[in-house]
């Protein structure tokens, strides 16, 4: 893979976590460390020990050994040719490097909020008016709301209101 991780295929084609289009590759990852046991959102794609399956896109795939026989993989396959381990390097280093990208562009954004967000006080002199012959009003609209109508709370039941017939 184009992590360094070896592995054997075990699982190949649609999944139900991805689109209906995108084929996947399951792996048994014998080099390396893996994230479940063949099992993803309940659904079992391929059996192996818990953290050596691995699920990833074909694009990951670098190389494929071919050795579906069961033989033994040798240290130099396993260390792999020049060539493949100087993509290994592009790799990890295009990967890093976008890495860095991406923070970059998040670090200028946060910059560019913070410039923004911070309060310039433009009119120093500035201060809010006061009104000396302004009563407050202590009407019934400013009073909190209750669930019940007000009668309910009422002390006074002795006062009926009248009905319309009763006048």
């Amino acid at each position: 893979m184009d992590d360094g991780r070896i592995g054997i295929c075990k699982f190949r084609g649609r999944t139900l976590f991805g689109k209906s289009s995108e084929d996947w590759v399951g792996i048994l990852v014998e080099f390396g460390d893996g994230v479940h046991n063949g099992t993803v959102k309940g659904k079992t794609y391929f059996r192996c020990a818990d953290g050596r399956g691995i699920m990833v896109r074909p694009q990951r795939i670098i190389e494929d050994l071919g050795l579906s026989d069961g033989s033994v993989l040798t240290k130099k396959m396993i260390k792999g040719s020049k060539a493949i381990r100087q993509l290994l390097q592009d790799i990890a280093f295009e990967k890093e490097e976008e890495y860095q990208t991406k923070l970059a562009k998040k670090k200028r954004k946060k910059d560019k909020y913070d410039q923004e967000s911070n309060f310039r006080d433009d009119y120093g002199d500035w201060k809010p008016p006061k009104f000396d012959d302004y009563e407050e009003d202590h009407s019934d609209a400013f009073k909190p709301r209750n669930m019940y109508s007000q009668t309910l709370f009422s002390d006074d039941k002795s006062q009926k209101k009248l009905m319309m017939y009763e006048i």
